[in-house]
């Protein structure tokens, strides 16, 4: 890869969104950001790298907050159903289910 000077680096593309990201508190997206900056433009690495690890040190403690909150500070529900035969009559029993799951989840 030419760049014309050798003190020129190119214009870095990842990291004003990285940047935006990690203003918003969007830790994921930063580490999304720069983790595509680092493959797409390898020569910008030790830029991309000090602001990766950053975003990823927020990250870790953002999840370690949520999970000493217990078990009950996150909620999920998973419903599958094969719509190969029936499909109505299946779709019938399976709404009151989801809204008893809807309710429980306000």
């Amino acid at each position: 890869m030419t760049l014309g000077s050798p003190n020129k680096l190119p214009r870095s593309r990842w990291m004003g969104p990285g940047n935006a990201c990690m203003s918003a508190g969007d830790w994921a997206g930063a580490i999304r950001a720069y983790g595509q900056g680092l493959m797409e433009q390898p020569l910008l690495g030790m830029h991309y790298a000090g602001n990766l690890e950053r975003a990823r040190r927020y990250y870790r403690h953002q999840r370690q907050a949520i999970n000493a909150q217990g078990p009950g500070s996150i909620a999920v529900a998973v419903a599958g159903s094969e719509l190969g035969t029936n499909a109505a009559g299946r779709a019938f029993g399976v709404t009151p289910i989801r809204w008893t799951l809807i309710r429980a989840l306000r």
